[in-house]
């Protein structure tokens, strides 16, 4: 197991995994990033002027189990035999048949995308490659009823660098895929590039931008700020249209995710009106997180983990004035809290049907 090897001379990884995704003559397959496990016993076993050491078989598997999935993401493997190094594969996919129309759409825009990063992301969801559909910078996924393809995207005149995921299928399967690769990305950018800024964007579904090629591309932080300030619409840069946040983000209750932000903005209003009480505000400010999150996430669905979250916060009192008076909040926001307590009602209501 790689957990139990200490690598004392980080030269002899490091040689070893550099002569290999550099080696010309890689075997027949080389324009595929493609080698056998027997090539790979004899390249680390020879000597050359890029690799001046040499390796026994028992220290290549420890190499090449340092280059697999949640190691070092170098390359994958389906048989145990053939490995698959993205980083070395052709800039572009093979040929295929992808309809992004209807798709579900998210983009990541980095200032520079760093070399690895797509092909960590790759390793690290291999066992979803489709039918062989990878890339250096590229990849088709297959998981359940859903696709998802990954590339590079460009803006015209935009000096930023765009990851683009796309994905079709099934309601339920294409939400999951999708946030499965945000999450392996995140990841991949908290435990290699952890200096590495970006901003995720999603197309808006106005009644223009729904049905052009380029429609206008709403930054996430810009529908936060929205939701913070209790709106449930946000205007199409583009085309001057309000849309709809919830059905942006791909909801399908526009009552439920309506209903959360219009709580979003009351606890606000009371973090405010509390502003002296630490304990208040650090429960107002855990139920803000809590309730963000589902109303942020793109799933196509909301959840009701924001409940247990207000619940507690109301726990200490049956009734709106006993919960002021043990809280210490000003009387003048118990108008506030009636009113914030009653969508909770409404939203409970709405959740159990």
């Amino acid at each position: 197991m790689v957990e139990n090897i200490i690598v004392l001379n980080p030269i002899w990884l490091t040689q070893a995994i550099y002569a290999i995704i550099s080696e010309e003559t890689l075997d027949e397959f080389h324009q595929k990033g493609i080698f056998t496990r027997d090539w790979f016993y004899d390249f680390m076993l020879s000597t050359s002027e890029s690799k001046t050491i040499s390796y026994s078989k028992v220290e290549s598997n420890h190499i090449l189990n340092f280059m697999l999935k949640n190691n070092l993401d170098i390359c994958y493997t389906s048989d145990n035999q053939t490995f698959i190094i993205p980083l070395c594969m052709p800039e572009k996919l093979p040929d295929h048949h992808f309809d992004e129309k209807g798709g579900l759409i998210v983009l990541f825009r980095y200032e520079t995308v760093p070399p690895g990063l797509v092909s960590r992301l790759i390793v690290r969801m291999s066992e979803y490659v489709d039918d062989s559909l990878v890339a250096k910078n590229a990849v088709i996924l297959r998981k359940g009823q859903a696709r998802a393809k990954i590339d590079e995207y460009f803006k015209e005149g935009d000096a930023n660098k765009y990851l683009k995921i796309v994905v079709k299928g099934s309601i339920f399967d294409k939400y999951t895929l999708m946030n499965e690769i945000k999450s392996v990305l995140k990841e991949i950018k908290r435990q290699w590039f952890k200096s590495l800024a970006y901003s995720e964007e999603i197309p808006c579904v106005c009644a223009i931008c729904k049905d052009i090629d380029m429609p206008y591309f709403h930054p996430l932080d810009s529908i936060r700020n929205r939701v913070d300030l209790g709106k449930t619409t946000i205007e199409c840069k583009a085309t001057g249209n309000d849309v709809s946040i919830s059905l942006l983000l791909g909801h399908t209750s526009d009552k439920k995710v309506d209903g959360l932000i219009q709580i979003v903005k009351i606890l606000k209003d009371l973090q405010v009106d509390s502003k002296m009480n630490a304990e208040f505000n650090m429960a107002i400010s855990a139920a803000l997180i809590e309730i963000n999150e589902p109303i942020m996430t793109i799933d196509g669905n909301t959840t009701k983990k924001p409940l247990s979250s207000l619940d507690k916060i109301f726990e200490k009192g049956k009734r709106v004035k006993d919960w002021v008076s043990i809280l210490k909040v000003p009387t003048d926001s118990i108008d506030v809290v009636d009113k914030l307590l009653s969508y909770i009602e409404a939203y409970k209501e709405i959740v159990s049907r």
